[in-house]
């Protein structure tokens, strides 16, 4: 009949396109290939098995993903960003600890196991075509909340104070763990307006997709690969030691000229003795930052404050006396005697 000569010249042609497949994967792989095309040919086979793999093992997926996506990121911001001539292997290694354990194995846990038993709904919703997410209110509603609760409690409350802590381990300087999570903690304070607006800025777009369109067992490795531009972003912001950056910083204000050194001491010092009967108050560091920036000696966006206090702060107190400020600063910038501040970096 028609229907069954169709039917066989349609398993012909089914053939014909397998034996071409295979054809060309034989060409592809044999011996006497081109490399460049055994591994297009690898590539494209790995490529076409990876939902499968992402679908059966979704929790090892996400997490040995998330490591090395993590610290890649890092080492190509260090090698063509910074162009620096030796890998900071301590660096890459925080990156390396939290894309394992806080971006695979906690963001799991949250995006894949914990949101869906709470917004019960939000796997259908992403099924759903377009038209019919527009038309349903409750689970907008829903992409809201999990936004909500991504954005404004698990990254402020979570995700960076993980970051400085894991940071802090590494550096390595105390062993004490309350000193680690103390400084860490301290960074973060110093840091938190200008992580968190350059987090949103990317991420709360990311995860309107994320939670509206993305199915679950793809959560991950979703905001994984987004998350190569933020790793960059983070690893050039918060990437390299405080303490190096505290010594080019200082550097640059040693190299400045003396009338326009002084006209800064000088700033700092109508700012002092502005608080009038708490001019020999104690100083904290967020003021500390403060005055510095006033007069100009560090810059908008310059993470140095903190490690520059620290400088000045020998018995680490969290507090310097105000007696002893200006002739600290004098010291710190090369104007006083002695001039061994620096050597404390």
């Amino acid at each position: 009949s028609v229907a069954r000569l169709c039917q066989v010249n349609n398993l012909k042609a089914m053939g014909s396109v397998k034996l071409a497949r295979a054809g060309a994967r034989a060409k592809w792989t044999h011996p006497g290939a081109p490399l460049r095309w055994t591994l297009l040919a690898l590539a494209a086979r790995c490529f076409r098995g990876l939902p499968l793999l992402v679908a059966r093992a979704p929790f090892a997926f996400a997490i040995l993903y998330s490591g090395a996506k993590t610290a890649g990121a890092d080492l190509a911001v260090q090698t063509w960003v910074e162009k620096k001539t030796e890998i900071d292997k301590r660096r890459t290694a925080v990156f390396f600890g939290f894309g394992l354990v806080q971006v695979g194995f906690v963001q799991y846990l949250l995006y894949s196991k914990l949101f869906p038993h709470f917004f019960s709904g939000s796997q259908m919703f992403a099924a759903k075509t377009l038209s019919d997410k527009l038309a349903d209110r409750q689970g907008l509603l829903t992409v809201a909340k999990q936004v909500g609760l991504d954005q404004f409690v698990y990254h402020p409350l979570m995700y960076f104070p993980v970051f400085y802590t894991c940071k802090e381990l590494i550096r390595g300087e105390s062993a004490n763990p309350f000193e680690v999570a103390k400084s860490a903690m301290r960074q973060y304070q110093q840091n938190v307006t200008e992580d968190l607006v350059a987090l949103w800025k990317l991420y709360i777009p990311v995860s309107i997709l994320q939670f509206s369109l993305v199915p679950i067992h793809w959560r991950v490795p979703f905001v994984a690969t987004v998350g190569i531009v933020w790793c960059a972003i983070l690893s050039k912001l918060r990437g390299s030691d405080p303490k190096d950056r505290a010594a080019e910083a200082l550097e640059r204000m040693r190299g400045m000229d003396p009338k326009e050194v002084a006209k800064k001491l000088q700033l700092v010092q109508e700012n002092h003795a502005a608080r009038g009967s708490q001019a020999c108050s104690d100083i904290d560091q967020a003021r500390f930052a403060e005055m510095m920036l006033q007069s100009g000696l560090l810059a908008p966006g310059e993470d140095v404050a903190s490690a520059l206090f620290e400088i000045l702060d020998s018995k680490r107190r969290g507090r310097l006396p105000g007696s002893e400020f200006m002739p600290g600063m004098l010291m710190l910038l090369g104007r006083g005697r002695p001039e061994g501040r620096l050597s404390d970096l």
